[in-house]
């Protein structure tokens, strides 16, 4: 039995995680791949993740053709300077916020207020 390989963005959301992109000058960011879908789907962009790669442009050094990927949500082990990337919301771990959708979102927030 074959299984599916998920190429576009809209194939992804439904595996969760985020979009990692890393550029030359070493910079790197996080999407969350609800939120990227989004907006390729909004600006009629091809939403391969191929094309994902030539849509994104480094904001540290201008450079286009970034490298991107897709990535589960890593585990808190991962270390630090990952964390570094996305501000969220004090309590909640900077990697799940930015790779969980609204409604995900509003629910961490809910977790802390208590």
């Amino acid at each position: 039995m074959s299984q599916r390989v998920a190429r576009t963005l809209g194939d992804l959301t439904s595996h969760g995680g985020c979009v990692v992109v890393q550029c030359q000058c070493r910079r790197t960011a996080i999407f969350s791949i609800h939120r990227l879908a989004d907006l390729f789907k909004e600006r009629r962009w091809p939403s391969e993740m191929r094309d994902v790669s030539a849509r994104m442009r480094c904001t540290a050094c201008g450079r286009r053709g970034v490298k991107a990927y897709y990535a589960q949500p890593p585990a808190p082990e991962m270390g630090r300077s990952l964390y570094m990337l996305v501000q969220a919301p004090f309590g909640i771990c900077p990697v799940e916020w930015a790779c969980g959708d609204e409604r995900e979102r509003k629910r961490m927030v809910q977790r802390i207020r208590g």
